[in-house]
């Protein structure tokens, strides 16, 4: 269907010097229209637009005034010699313009469902294959999304059609009478947008470089060192870097992390270790998971690139998946960076448990974790089985002395720092104090009670029963002689008091 266009000069405009009248607009215009459908395939139904041309902040912008009407506005302030020191450069940057904005005006948007993203992006491929590319686009940016939209899009999607032909014309034909869907990729591709866009990344940009370092600062006083990434594998990892794109992004992620850690551990900067300088992360082909060597001034947090391949693959290629165990496994080892130790005999299962604690409670629980605990088992088994009681300890220290959560495992993060030799009943101090006749392995023993019943109550009530207990030989010690009120006072609380003990043996 041929479209009728109609040309609306408001404002004192450059374009008719450009294209010697407004015939010669409308003509240009016409052209466009052509362009954009040829390379459209299937196109919205049109027979009239309006293009005019005004002052107004912005580009351009395009409406629909009716089923099959069109509103194209051109900003005169952009488009003029002032913006544009050249004609040439005006005539190029005008039929861009143009171009982009007819696409919207012919695409499908499956009845308003498909995202800015893909909308923007399209246009801007429409514009890039009919060569009319304004100089600033940069095809080696890095995007932060598939669907950032523009020519960060445009680009990707040009990539798409390099191996899957009219790609973007199968959408949009499908936009004409169905919702938009994340499916159409994998439909017409056979992958996901995810590994797309990560495959994209990967043929794009150069390997990480072998040694990167960048000077990071947190604003409020915590101590942030200098961070150091070294890419040691053989194959790049190219799931890091489908995540990380840039060294930046690597260095910015290990920021957030350990700013994230030290925050849990430490209400206050002040209370922090001083010694730690620079942290340097070293991927590699090492086997293993991670594993960190603090030394004084530089810590360093190895990391096995196998593993990431193997959580990468066992879990079907879930790019959040995997980003989640990168930043819980980092979190953990920037524990050991920024915990405290003692000199001597120090517990390895209270800095794994203290470790794996921080990272659930940064948001980075792994999803194999479960709350059980195995026959035989002591608390300070290590990592989440550690953990897990060192939540439950903390709970029922933070309930009874109105603390902030998480402050009764900061407390005992600092007596560590105190300690010559390890000492566990020492460490406990901020859990147990006030809680006369409470002991490290009665409160393990609440712990154990409650994983086996299922539930999940609180530390607050178990501690009340245990002081309602001492009340009732407090009474029963003052009426020692009385046989009478001993004999009532056992008959109303003795079962229920003698049941619990027995669940604690």
């Amino acid at each position: 269907m041929a479209i009728a266009v109609t040309i609306d000069i408001q404002d004192p405009t450059d374009l008719i010097a450009v294209f010697d009248s407004i015939e010669g607009i409308e003509a240009e215009v016409r052209e466009c229209l052509e362009t954009v459908s040829q390379q459209l395939g299937e196109e919205r139904e049109t027979a009239s637009l309006l293009v005019e041309i005004s002052k107004f902040d912005g580009v351009a912008d395009t409406s629909r005034t009716s089923d099959f009407a069109a509103k194209l506005r051109l900003s005169a302030q952009y488009l003029s010699l002032d913006r544009h020191d050249t004609i040439e450069r005006l005539r190029h940057e005008t039929r861009g313009v143009l171009v982009h904005e007819l696409v919207h005006v012919l695409q499908f948007d499956g009845h308003g469902t498909a995202p800015h993203g893909w909308i923007e992006g399209f246009a801007d491929l429409v514009r890039l294959t009919a060569g009319l590319a304004p100089p600033h686009w940069d095809r080696n940016s890095v995007p932060e999304s598939w669907d950032q939209g523009y020519e960060n899009t445009g680009f990707f999607l040009e990539w798409i059609e390099q191996t899957t032909p009219h790609f973007t014309n199968l959408v949009n034909t499908l936009l004409r009478t169905e919702p938009w869907s994340l499916q159409f990729f994998e439909t017409f591709t056979t992958k996901s947008v995810h590994l797309l866009f990560s495959e994209y990344l990967s043929s794009k940009l150069a390997p990480l470089p072998q040694i990167q370092t960048q000077p990071l600062y947190d604003t409020d006083g915590y101590n942030i060192p200098e961070f150091q990434f070294s890419n040691q594998t053989t194959n790049n990892s190219q799931q890091l870097q489908s995540l990380y794109p840039t060294t930046y992004h690597i260095l910015s992620m290990l920021n957030d992390r350990s700013s994230a850690v030290q925050r849990a551990l430490y209400a206050t900067p002040e209370t922090m270790p001083t010694d730690v300088r620079r942290i340097h992360v070293i991927l590699s082909d090492m086997p293993g998971v991670a594993h960190t060597l603090r030394r004084p001034g530089t810590s360093e947090i190895h990391m096995s690139a196998p593993y990431l391949e193997s959580v990468w693959e066992k879990h079907d290629r879930n790019v959040q998946f995997l980003k989640d165990e990168i930043e819980g496994v980092l979190s953990h080892e920037l524990v050991h960076v920024w915990q405290k130790k003692c000199a001597k005999d120090m517990s390895g299962g209270f800095l794994e448990g203290v470790a794996d604690w921080v990272r659930m409670r940064v948001g980075f629980s792994a999803k194999h974790w479960k709350r059980v605990v195995q026959s035989g088992q002591k608390w300070d088994a290590g990592y989440e089985k550690t953990a897990f009681f060192m939540d439950f300890a903390d709970g029922l220290a933070c309930e009874r002395n109105g603390w902030v959560a998480g402050e009764g495992v900061r407390r005992m993060n600092q007596v560590v720092g105190t300690l010559e030799v390890w000492d566990e009943e020492r460490v406990f101090v901020p859990i147990l104090e006030g809680l006369d006749g409470m002991s490290v392995d009665l409160l393990w023993k609440l712990y154990v009670e409650e994983v086996a019943s299922g539930k999940k109550e609180t530390p607050k009530g178990k501690v009340d029963f245990v002081e309602q207990l001492k009340m009732l030989l407090v009474l029963a010690e003052a009426h020692a002689e009385d046989a009478e009120f001993l004999s009532n006072m056992d008959a109303h609380v003795g079962p229920s008091v003698r049941a619990y003990l027995k669940d604690l043996e």
